[in-house]
């Protein structure tokens, strides 16, 4: 995997947000899968900062899903996954082991009935708990 450097990339949530999507956009032209990490929710999350939290994740859908999405799907059929790489709840400050909320979407893609994500319904719905993470990517690549 190559891993492209943009400029005024920080983790947080004064992170370049436009570089990231360009440069995922910019991989899409070349490369059949894209990854995108983005910090600044779990940043928020240790920071105890809720406002923050809820505005970071904000602009990973407007800023890096939404136009990332687009962009994949004008390249022909694609999938998308979405997910934390773990669970950090401000009011703790530091991470846990509890299941993290995911969306998958796209072509091929069973559709389910939830009507949100998020990781109170995750810790709740064990059917939507996918415990080994190859399983996980086996939905996004199958």
């Amino acid at each position: 995997m190559k891993a492209p450097t943009v400029e005024g990339a920080t983790g947080t949530i004064d992170t370049n947000w436009t570089g990231k999507a360009e440069a995922a956009k910019k991989a899409l032209e070349t490369d059949d899968f894209v990854m995108v990490h983005i910090e600044a929710p779990d940043e928020c999350g240790h920071q105890g900062d809720l406002e923050g939290k809820v505005r970071s994740i904000e602009l990973v859908d407007s800023e890096i899903v939404g136009p990332i999405w687009r962009k994949s799907k004008e390249m022909g059929p694609a999938r998308i996954l979405i997910l934390p790489d773990h669970y950090t709840p401000v009011k703790l400050r530091t991470h846990v082991g509890n299941p993290v909320p995911f969306l998958i979407s796209g072509n091929g893609v069973f559709e389910g009935d939830a009507e949100r994500i998020s990781e109170i319904k995750a810790n709740e719905d064990p059917d939507l708990v996918v415990d080994e993470g190859h399983k996980l990517i086996q939905l996004l690549f199958y």
